[in-house]
């Protein structure tokens, strides 16, 4: 039997939140902070007891398959697009960076050309954020340089123009440019 990977949006009881999620020695744990809660991505073999131990240390406001889109994008698993990028949109707007990240992801292995390089770029800057969440300024400030320039060689004028001139969190962007 191979662990489930959950991906939990969870408020925190208190301040010391990272360190007590971390004591609760959950398998591959990553923790990302966003503006209003955290991000908690695991591995489990079982599933209610790990929640359990979760539900003691902060409010659990969501959970997820790790390797499915969330419902709230609309994302079927099907390729189309402008339904990626309007589930991208949504997730950008939440700080779900990583989610963004992978929906992006089925745009750029479909692409070609300048749109999959420019795309290239704004996984790259979803990952400066992810970095940032995860506590990892001086990474998250490089591949941000790295991403603008991507997009900034990409054509993508409209994307381009809503870049910040140095690392800010969090990064608003409008795709709307980008639908078809």
């Amino acid at each position: 039997m191979f662990p489930e990977r959950k991906l939990l949006l969870v408020r925190a009881n208190n301040h010391s939140f990272e360190s007590d999620a971390r004591g609760l020695k959950l398998d591959r744990l990553i923790i990302r902070k966003l503006s209003y809660c955290y991000e908690l991505d695991f591995h489990t073999f079982d599933v209610e007891s790990d929640l359990l131990k979760i539900r003691n240390i902060g409010h659990i406001i969501s959970i997820e398959d790790s390797e499915d889109p969330p419902e709230e994008t609309g994302i079927n698993g099907t390729y189309d697009r402008n339904d990626i990028l309007k589930g991208t949109q949504k997730m950008m707007d939440l700080e779900r960076y990583w989610k963004a990240h992978v929906l992006l992801e089925m745009i750029w292995k479909q692409e070609s050309g300048m749109f999959k390089k420019g795309i290239q770029g704004i996984i790259w800057l979803m990952v400066s954020l992810v970095h940032y969440q995860m506590g990892e300024i001086s990474v998250s400030e490089k591949v941000f340089e790295k991403a603008k320039r991507r997009i900034e060689d990409s054509e993508f004028l409209e994307i381009s123009s809503q870049l910040p001139t140095s690392f800010t969190y969090p990064i608003k962007l409008l795709l709307e440019s980008l639908l078809q």
